[in-house]
């Protein structure tokens, strides 16, 4: 398992990388330790700023197999003095002033109200990823010790989730149209539909089952914010058009899944003083442009007058989320990281076409969402065939 020394080692770390400062070092001791001074090199003068790791009560869960899984509690005391440090051995400290502890405080609540995970190895070797919940700096008493003079401690209390060469929540990611949603939970699924009558065994009336079809759907919870998430959901809760068209990512581990969806039923929690609360399904949609709808910052086309067995060459001004294919058939779903990136696809067959008898041509349907700011659309060119927009 981790040990005390490892969390201690890695939280001393991220501290002093945060605060960057060469004459301010933060220096964290783990169950017991030693004040450790001021230090003096010339005319310069380092303060630390000394901190104490304890380990709480926590679970370790074994599986049947031998897999751990564990909660593990700490808390951080930290020792932060109510003079100001100087800079040099000859400046004189503002007295007065309580600014320092202040700026701890302060660089402490930012670091440890991000969202992180960690790899840690333990001395078997075994690798354990882990996703960390703080609490905000709880302020202590004044106090004054040996060495260090006064001071005011702050606790930071610190719960350490981990799996046995697991995947934390934390590692995931979804996000729709090019931004990441601050979920609180994500559930992806995937739900079957079986027959069983064709393949049932009568002598003892059990079914064995064909799955004749799946379908993907991902279920996300998140708080209600100004951004562009909250915007589309409000959108489509109070005005309801169906069948808006989103690209959505969804990053499990090494694998990620792309993918055209749409709403499915959403709602809202709205509770007193607290922040409203959302809950938005987005299940597979069909990528055909004429049953779609579309947010404001999407370019729907067709290249048109294509012939079979050609070549035709896309171009994308931006950067880009991009599905293309006929009306029933995606050829390509992927994304453009660079504006200006071209898409080449060579001796087209017919089969993998759509075909618009009352023109008499055959075509592709393209879908593109920029995944940079949503201020501009797309601009879609093409060699091999025509631009037609669409919305």
């Amino acid at each position: 398992m981790i040990t005390l020394t490892q969390y201690a080692q890695f939280l001393e770390t991220a501290l002093n990388d945060t605060l960057n400062n060469p004459n301010i070092k933060f220096i964290v001791f783990s169950d017991i330790g030693n004040y450790k001074a001021a230090w003096r090199k010339s005319n310069s003068v380092t303060v630390y700023i000394n901190c104490l790791l304890s380990r709480e009560p926590g679970t370790i869960i074994t599986g049947n197999n031998g897999l751990q899984i564990a909660s593990d509690n700490i808390t951080l005391q930290v020792a932060v003095p109510t003079d100001p440090p100087r800079r040099t051995v000859d400046e004189e400290p503002d007295w007065n002033s309580y600014a320092f502890a202040e700026s701890i405080r302060n660089l402490m609540d930012n670091y440890f109200s991000k969202n992180r995970i960690q790899a840690f190895t333990d001395e078997t070797g075994v690798t354990y990823e882990t996703g960390m919940i703080y609490s905000f700096s709880e302020t202590g008493d004044s106090e004054i010790a040996p060495i260090i003079d006064e001071y005011i401690e702050f606790s930071v209390y610190i719960t350490v989730n981990m799996v046995q060469n697991g995947i934390n929540s934390r590692s995931t990611q979804v996000e729709i149209d090019g931004e990441a949603i601050p979920f609180l939970t994500a559930q992806p699924s995937r739900a079957e539909a079986v027959s069983g009558d064709v393949y049932s065994d009568n002598s003892n009336c059990e079914s064995e089952n064909v799955v004749i079809s799946t379908t993907f759907a991902v279920d996300v919870s998140t708080p209600a914010t100004t951004g562009m998430i909250t915007s589309q959901f409000s959108r489509f809760l109070l005005e309801g058009k169906p069948n808006v068209a989103h690209f959505m990512k969804l990053v499990f581990g090494d694998d990620s899944r792309l993918a055209l969806v749409t709403y499915g039923n959403v709602n809202a929690n709205m509770d007193g003083a607290r922040n409203v609360g959302t809950s938005i399904p987005f299940i597979l949609v069909a990528g055909n442009p004429y049953i779609l709808n579309f947010p404001g910052y999407f370019t729907a086309a067709k290249i048109v007058n294509i012939t079979p067995g050609t070549t035709v060459t896309v171009t994308f001004s931006l950067a880009c989320l991009v599905s293309i294919g006929t009306t029933s058939l995606s050829r390509y779903l992927g994304e453009l990281d660079i504006a200006g990136m071209t898409l080449t696809f060579e001796n087209i067959p017919e089969d993998e076409l759509a075909y618009d008898e009352e023109n008499d041509t055959y075509y592709l349907c393209v879908l593109a969402c920029p995944t940079g700011e949503k201020t501009q659309k797309v601009t879609i060119t093409a060699t091999g065939g025509t631009v037609a927009v669409i919305d």
